[in-house]
């Protein structure tokens, strides 16, 4: 599939290092280039993180490849592609509109992993073009999501974790601002947490909790043992 700019009907390339030039020399635009090196994957984690929250935005993962000496992997912005709805019944798109914009952003990067020392570089384009950054097209980071799974596995009610969001304003504005109820009770779905059954249904979902925790980059469980053993887990 070609890669388009949104704003040329006519553009085609076949890479996004051309896009990048087009968008430079054609539209003006001055992009922020990559070229990073970290120590760990945890470095680049970090980085990654802090970059989407500066700049409003975030890259998703959409191709892997595994080599006898480096692993690397291909981001791009979340904003890249085409809305393509899904399944046969119409579905209603939401208040914000679709978070795609028919095209490709600039923004992208390549993600280098060696297998030898777990040295990671990052080379690509940091600059976002064709679209307006804004919080609602952004998805809940994994962070928040498994802090909201861990609040309502203690009990902790859907109110009361909306209050405690709303009140944590004073640093600024970010995604987790726009959690609504909706998205806490898909966190719940998605973690298998149940807060109306106080039986042995607990037990299993806080076991599906952990096991979905360990599955992410940021696992806040150091030690878990479940509770017929009669211990317990410690959380950071």
């Amino acid at each position: 599939m070609p890669i388009t700019c949104v704003q040329c009907s006519d553009f085609r390339c076949a890479t996004m290092e051309i896009l990048v030039e087009h968008v430079t020399v054609r539209h003006g635009e001055k992009l922020e280039v990559a070229n990073h090196q970290f120590e760990t994957t945890r470095e680049f984690l970090t980085w990654q993180v802090n970059i989407e929250k500066e700049t409003t935005s975030w890259f998703v993962k959409y191709r892997k490849r595994e080599g006898k000496q480096h692993t690397i992997d291909w981001f791009r912005c979340n904003r890249t592609g085409t809305y393509k709805p899904r399944g046969t019944a119409k579905r209603a798109i939401k208040q914000q509109g679709t978070s795609k914009i028919n095209g490709y952003c600039t923004a992208h990067m390549k993600v280098t992993t060696s297998k030898c020392d777990g040295k990671v570089t990052v080379e690509g384009c940091l600059g976002h073009f064709g679209h307006p950054l804004k919080l609602g097209h952004l998805r809940i980071p994994d962070q928040i999501r498994q802090t909201i799974a861990g609040k309502l596995a203690k009990g902790v009610t859907i109110e009361s974790v909306l209050d405690q969001i709303r009140n944590s304003t004073q640093d600024g504005i970010s995604r987790e601002h726009l959690i609504d109820r909706k998205d806490i009770i898909n966190v719940k779905h998605q973690f298998n947490v149940d807060l109306m059954e106080k039986d042995s249904k607990d037990t299993r979902s806080i076991h599906y909790w952990v096991n979905e925790l360990e599955k992410g980059e940021f696992n806040p469980v150091v030690v878990y043992k479940p509770p017929r053993d009669r211990r317990i887990f410690f959380a950071k």
